[in-house]
């Protein structure tokens, strides 16, 4: 995926977290030239009831964080799929924060 270009606008530049559902990626918005993160959902390439399960999931939460304000949320720019070797996969892009992951901080 490095240096993918998702929507036509978000250039994958390196990959920044791992979870259970799919990748975080910091990414360049080549429209208005900042950094950003982009989560890439993988389990949903796959479809079926697990994969509507997922998108259906990851939709409901994209919507909700988007509406909310919290100087400790991260904001979200933009919604959007994209195409793999598996099928059509959902990404979210928000503002790319940096400093200490949870994992760091909790050690």
């Amino acid at each position: 995926m490095d240096g993918e270009l998702l929507g036509g606008r978000y250039r994958l530049l390196r990959p920044v977290g791992e979870g259970g559902m799919g990748q975080v990626w910091e990414a360049r918005d080549e429209r208005l030239g900042r950094a950003v993160a982009v989560k890439v959902i993988s389990l949903l390439a796959g479809g079926g009831s697990r994969g509507d399960e997922a998108r259906a999931r990851f939709l409901r939460e994209a919507r909700i964080t988007a509406r909310l304000q919290h100087p400790n949320i991260v904001t979200i720019h933009d919604l959007g799929e994209t195409g793999t070797d598996e099928g059509e996969a959902p990404f979210l892009v928000m503002e790319l924060v940096r400093g200490e992951g949870l994992d760091a901080k909790l050690r």
